[in-house]
C-alpha cells in the first residue's frame, strides 16, 4: 500500500544561501510546514548544506536534519519521497546543470536525524581539507 509521502510528486525548492549569517543557524522548527516538506540552508564558510525534511513521529512534526560537506555550489533541489522513511535528494546547479544526488533515511536516535543509504555526505576535496587542516 502506497503511502502519503511515496504518493507526493517530486518536488523542487531553492536552496537558500546562509553563509554570511553571523551565527549559524541551529534550526529545529516544524512552524508553518507540513508533513513531507523540506529545506535545505547553505551555511558557514565549511561548503555545509543543512538538510531538513519534515514528517511527524509520534504524533508531532519533527524535523530530521543531515549535513552535506561538499565545495560544489548548488542553487536548488529536487526530493521525492520512496516511502515513509526513505527520501530521494538530488542537489542541482542551475547554470552548470551539476548535479548530486542521496538517498536518506530518517532515524530516530537520540535526535530526528538522516542516515544516508545511496551516496557521500562528506565529498572528497572536504575530506582531503579537514585532513591539511588537521596537521
Amino acid at each position: 500500500m502506497a503511502t502519503v509521502f511515496a504518493m507526493a510528486q517530486e518536488k523542487t525548492i531553492a536552496i537558500k544561501d546562509m553563509r554570511n549569517a553571523t551565527t549559524p543557524p541551529v534550526d529545529t522548527a516544524t512552524m508553518g510546514y507540513k508533513p513531507g516538506d523540506s529545506y535545505i540552508n547553505r551555511v558557514s564558510k565549511l561548503n555545509s548544506y543543512w538538510v531538513h525534511f519534515i514528517k511527524p513521529f509520534e504524533g508531532k512534526l519533527k524535523n530530521y536534519q543531515t549535513a552535506i560537506e561538499t565545495k560544489k555550489d548548488y542553487d536548488k533541489a529536487t526530493y521525492k519521497w520512496l516511502n515513509d522513511s526513505i527520501v530521494s535528494l538530488t542537489f542541482i546547479n542551475s547554470v552548470t546543470q551539476n548535479k548530486k544526488s542521496l538517498k536518506l533515511k530518517t532515524s530516530h536516535g537520540w535526535c530526528c536525524g538522516m542516515d544516508v543509504i545511496e551516496g557521500i555526505l562528506v565529498d572528497e576535496d572536504c575530506k582531503k581539507e579537514r585532513m591539511n587542516n588537521s596537521k
